[in-house]
């Protein structure tokens, strides 16, 4: 009878959840949940996945999540928040007209930066900023995230093995 390998168990049983969950995790980052996939996506190559896909899938599914974020914020936030800002009519149309302006830069800095993409998304929604530039700020951002953290995936396996 052989040994029981703990580590080779684990990884068998993680490596068909890989991909999964981080689906799971980017879809929900844009709407709810302010962790993306990143924990899954540098220990990818751990559980046996390779990190340029780990990665390609967290940055497809984050997008996508972004923009279900970005549809709650036009749509159900709308009723309920231009209630709250018709007296401060101004600071309204102020914050539309930055958005606009320099939107783009705030949402790929989103991307790579600890600010949750959740409240970004939900707020491009609501102050109506254009969807497309919305959504190329938001590839802008996590384009670089995700690569640098699939090279560092990649080292890590590397040093461990």
């Amino acid at each position: 009878m052989m040994p029981f390998d703990r580590r080779s168990h684990l990884l068998h049983r993680l490596t068909p959840l890989g991909p999964w969950a981080i689906v799971i995790l980017g879809l929900s980052a844009g709407v709810y949940q302010p962790v993306g996939p990143d924990v899954l996506v540098i220990s990818s190559a751990l559980i046996g996945m390779k990190p340029h896909w780990a990665a390609a899938l967290a940055f497809v599914s984050t997008c996508a999540g972004s923009l279900l974020g970005y549809g709650i914020g036009a749509g159900l936030f709308k009723p309920l928040l231009r209630g709250l800002f018709a007296r401060r009519k101004t600071t309204l149309e102020r914050a539309q007209i930055w958005l606009r302006r320099w939107g783009f830069w705030f949402v790929a800095l989103a991307g790579v930066s600890p600010i949750p993409l959740t409240q970004v998304a939900w707020a491009a929604g609501f102050l109506r900023m254009p969807c497309l530039r919305f959504l190329l700020g938001v590839m802008a951002g996590l384009l670089p995230r995700f690569g640098i953290e699939a090279l560092f995936a990649k080292e890590l396996a590397r040093y461990l093995r």
